[in-house]
């Protein structure tokens, strides 16, 4: 049986290496003794085996740089991630974003699996590493959080803050880069797992009024104009109701099929985008205390609150009543 090579993209340290040059670090022998002479740095899209990246954070450890997690914090942002930050960004709501990465992320590091669980009123991104425990693996943790955290950003605020970050490692970080100030409290550490917890509530979060007032991010708000779950999403929003497939395939003038296959193209389909619409517009709604769980489930177009009641459960594991005694 031939043992499996992981392997890291390019995109996820070449802004490092970019950051250390700034710095006047001798990059060409920190490449030479992380052994990646060999390999195609400049190329974004390329991999490089996930033992050589370890090696790169051990050579630049052993520097002396200073606030080394800081300075992959300050580079490693979503648009430096090529093309898997570019889907990202693209990425109507939170949700999105989390079932994209939780999809994808083994793209950026082969041996990394995300996993976002709900639990009611809390979400947990549960970050597993494939493999045999290494010596950087503390270092690559932080990467990993950090990463997210600023996922989460793009849709939360530049401020925002994870209600808890669980870390495997046993030694306390340097976080200031991450959180203005150091005094971040809710961190558990020499935890079985690493993890980031955050509200479930902003999983429903759109990119879209943001982009609208950056103009430095004109292409990817176009992008997002022109996707076809986006159109369909803005038509439920004007409307106020859920339209049948055929009354989308009506609207848009095209077949049933070809909204089928334009849907698919974008990597959903027509049941998962009306299932995460109600999802996200929930989360809203039963927020507000003067409205009854019924009225929520009128409004989200269920026939019956016990449909409704059967789907709420399968998005959070808690029945709506009990969602809304834990807020």
């Amino acid at each position: 049986m031939i043992k499996r090579i992981h392997t890291v993209k390019n995109c996820v340290f070449l802004p490092l290496l970019t950051e250390l040059k700034s710095d006047g670090v001798n990059l060409s022998r920190l490449v030479e003794k992380s052994g990646l002479k060999r390999f195609q740095l400049e190329n974004t899209e390329s991999y490089i085996p996930t033992i050589r990246f370890y090696q790169l954070l051990e050579e630049t450890r052993r520097l002396g740089v200073d606030d080394f997690i800081g300075k992959f914090y300050k580079s490693l942002k979503l648009y430096n991630l090529s093309s898997f930050g570019d889907q990202v960004q693209l990425m109507p709501t939170l949700f999105d974003a989390c079932k994209f990465g939780e999809k994808y992320n083994q793209t950026l590091i082969s041996n990394e699996v995300l996993k976002f669980e709900v639990k009611g009123p809390r979400t947990t991104c549960v970050i597993d590493v494939i493999g045999k425990p290494h010596r950087s693996w503390d270092d690559l943790e932080l990467i990993s959080i950090s990463q997210i955290i600023d996922a989460v950003r793009l849709f939360a605020g530049a401020n925002w803050q994870p209600l808890e970050i669980h870390l495997r490692s046993k030694k306390m970080p340097n976080l200031h880069a991450i959180f203005e100030s150091n005094n971040f409290t809710h961190l558990k550490l020499g935890q079985a797992r690493t993890k980031l917890i955050f509200k479930t509530k902003l999983l429903e979060k759109s990119i879209y009024n943001d982009l609208e007032k950056d103009h430095n991010n004109d292409r990817f708000r176009n992008s997002i104009d022109l996707t076809n779950r986006s159109k369909i999403l803005k038509m439920i929003e004007s409307t106020g109701t859920i339209p049948t497939l055929m009354e989308v395939a009506s609207f848009f003038d095209k077949s049933q099929s070809s909204v089928k296959r334009l849907l698919a193209s974008e990597n959903t389909n027509f049941h998962e985008l009306i299932d995460n619409w109600r999802m996200k517009k929930a989360f809203r709604l039963i927020e507000d205390q003067n409205l009854m769980v019924k009225e929520v489930s009128n409004i989200l177009g269920y026939s019956n609150q016990a449909n409704f009641n059967r789907s709420f459960r399968r998005w959070t594991n808690f029945s709506p009543k009990a969602y809304r005694e834990q807020l």
